[in-house]
């Protein structure tokens, strides 16, 4: 998989669970550490972390499509970029290789899901998130809707893509991985 890159979004101010979510640790693997091993899981070979100590924000305090543009801009070698938020603890690799085998266009996510998702890095696109910035138009719906983009069907478990923004969504997560491991 030469030509896509992983990036885990890892940018966020983490406000709601009250630390880093990118720094909670499982079994002695922080969040992050975790999703960039599930990226390169799925055979992809350059993984990136959007964030502080990653690909830094062109645009700061502009939610995801800030941390979105400034990796379609510095990865322009890439023709597609899967992105990744690093609060999904439980995602698994089988549903990144379906989404990856399954993108045709500008953009392809999920059915139900917006995370996570591919984008193919060109001009336009990158126009077009810039444009959505300057008119602080910082909806992922909005950019949804602007996109030639395909909605993959799967029949994936709803708690795959449970996002972990509070303690106690960290904590229901934290349960399905002991889960998972048995």
């Amino acid at each position: 998989m030469q030509d896509i890159a992983g990036v885990v979004l890892a940018g966020g101010l983490s406000s709601r669970m009250g630390t880093d979510k990118s720094q909670l640790t499982f079994n002695n693997q922080t969040l992050l550490e975790k999703t960039k091993n599930l990226l390169k899981k799925t055979g992809i070979q350059k993984v990136f972390e959007s964030g502080p100590n990653g690909i830094k924000d062109l645009h700061v305090n502009h939610g995801p499509l800030g941390g979105i543009i400034s990796c379609l801009t510095h990865l322009t070698p890439y023709k597609d970029i899967l992105f990744v938020p690093v609060d999904m603890p439980l995602l698994q690799v089988e549903v990144l290789i379906h989404l990856i085998e399954n993108h045709k266009r500008d953009l392809s996510h999920l059915a139900h899901y917006k995370f996570p998702f591919i984008l193919t890095n060109t001009e336009k696109i990158r126009t077009i998130i810039n444009t959505q910035i300057e008119h602080k138009e910082l909806s992922l719906n909005q950019l949804f809707k602007q996109l030639n983009t395909t909605i993959i069907e799967h029949d994936f478990e709803e708690e795959l893509f449970l996002n972990t923004n509070s303690p106690q969504q960290w904590q229901k997560a934290k349960k399905q991985l002991q889960l998972q491991e048995q």
